[in-house]
Formats: C-alpha cells, sequence, structure tokens
C-alpha cells in the first residue's frame, strides 16, 4: 500500500505554516473494514491508512510515538514494559468534519485498562493537518494553520502551540491524570478524554480557549453516540453557535 499522502493536494501559505487544503467535505466511507499504517519514506513517522470491504485502502493521517526514555517517557523499567504516548493526527480521507488529534497514554502494563485517551478536535479549520521535516525537528501544521514542533528523535513536543506534560505512571489508575497537553493558540481546543474508551463517547467534554477556564458541557453537543462516533458539524459556524450558546462569546476565536 503506497499513498503519497501530501503530494496530491495543492498547497498554499496562511499564518506563515503550509495550508493542505481539505480534498473533501466527507469520508468516501463511513465505516472502514480494517485500519493500518506504513513507515513514511524517512522512517521518522508513520503513514495510517484505513481500507473499505473491498481492499481499497484511504488515507486517515499520520502518527508519532514517543517510546522514550526522554522528560516525557521515562526509561522503560524491563523489558516487558512499553511505557509510550503516540499522537494520531487524523485527517480521515483527506477530510473536513473527520479531522482531530487522537493521543494514547500507556503505563506499559500491557491492560487495556491502563491505556487513557484523549480525543482534540481544533476549531476553526482551514486545512488537513500535515507534516514536514526540517533537520532535527517534525513540523505538524493543525487544522488552524498553527504549528506544532517535534523533535525527530523521541516524538517530544519541543515549541509550538501545543505544550505537553510527562506521562503520568501513578500506580492508582484512580489517581493517573491523561495526557497534560495544553494549547496556547487562537483557536478553541474541544478535549475528550476516557479510560480504555472510545474517549467520543460518554458525558462530558471541555471547550478550551487560551486564557479562560475550560467550559465543561455534553459530549453529544459535538460527537454522535451510536454507531461509529463522528463529529456533528461540516461547517464551523454552525459549531461556534453551540459553543457561544453553552459556553459563552468569549469562548469564540
Amino acid at each position: 500500500m503506497k499513498i503519497m499522502l501530501f503530494s496530491l493536494f495543492f498547497s498554499s501559505f496562511a499564518m506563515g505554516a503550509t495550508i493542505v487544503p481539505f480534498a473533501r467535505d466527507l469520508p468516501r466511507v463511513e465505516r472502514y473494514s480494517y485500519l493500518g499504517s506504513e513507515s513514511s519514506p524517512s522512517g521518522n513517522y508513520l503513514l495510517d491508512y484505513a481500507g473499505d470491504a473491498n481492499d481499497v485502502e484511504y488515507p486517515l493521517g499520520f502518527s508519532l510515538m514517543n517510546h522514550g526514555p526522554n522528560n516525557i517517557v521515562p526509561e522503560q523499567p524491563n523489558s516487558m514494559t512499553m511505557i509510550e504516548r503516540n499522537f494520531s493526527f487524523v485527517s480521515d480521507d483527506g477530510s473536513q468534519r473527520e479531522n482531530y488529534l487522537w493521543i494514547t497514554d500507556s503505563n506499559g502494563s500491557g491492560r487495556v485498562s491502563d491505556y487513557f485517551e484523549t480525543m482534540i478536535a481544533f476549531l476553526p479549520r482551514i486545512g488537513q493537518m500535515h507534516i514536514e521535516e526540517s533537520g532535527d525537528e517534525l513540523i505538524v501544521t493543525l487544522p488552524t494553520g498553527e504549528e506544532v514542533i517535534f523533535n525527530k528523535t523521541h516524538k517530544a513536543i519541543q515549541s509550538g502551540v501545543l505544550s505537553e506534560a510527562p506521562v503520568d505512571l501513578n500506580p492508582d489508575r484512580s489517581q493517573r491524570q491523561f495526557a497534560g497537553i495544553k494549547y496556547s493558540g487562537k483557536g478553541i481546543m474541544i478535549r475528550s478524554d476516557s479510560r480504555a474508551a472510545d474517549p467520543r463517547l460518554g458525558k462530558s467534554l471541555q471547550v478550551i480557549k487560551a486564557g479562560l477556564t475550560p467550559c465543561t458541557i455534553s459530549k453529544d453537543s459535538f460527537w454522535t453516540q451510536d454507531g461509529y462516533p463522528q463529529f456533528k458539524f461540516l461547517r464551523d459556524e454552525d459549531a461556534f453557535q453551540v459553543i457561544k450558546e453553552k459556553c459563552g462569546e468569549a469562548y469564540l476565536p
């Protein structure tokens, strides 16, 4: 499976970053038969894809996996554990609606119940998430057109509009914290968390804007709750209206 994820799209410039336009409004397939990934040509990140029942494959985005040891993921205590933080930057079939960041923290226990999942949707959406390489850096452009810089070797965030805290290894699962991701950009971050489950499903999420207290509202305000969860809004204006009604005008970008 050889998908050239970004070369097919016309690139323009906005907000100091390269913008890759959306290929379509919605994914061509609502539910895939399988998921997969392969190494990028440079070997510095993974290209993610999905296939339908006829083995036709579609691009999903790309992933960065931090296995440490570094200041985010500590040294593995033994060969039987795999402490890690995984960033999956999803632009499902190049679509505008299904465009989000999925983060998984694992404490290395090997138990599914110890996977701490975080889903982040960014607004406004002006282009697909994509990745470029420059020297020792991996430059990721978010849907807002803002950049996040990762260390090429360890896949840890170095600078940009996102920052991260180390993986929480508290042995008490009930006290462990989800990935400590902070956003300093000019847009909006819609964040959902869940232990060992799809973070789009459940009770509540947070609408986050830099400088304001997070606004907590129900997950079904933005994510469908039956079948395969989907983001509810194609148009940013419709999402902004929900944020204005439930959180206040101050939370708009």
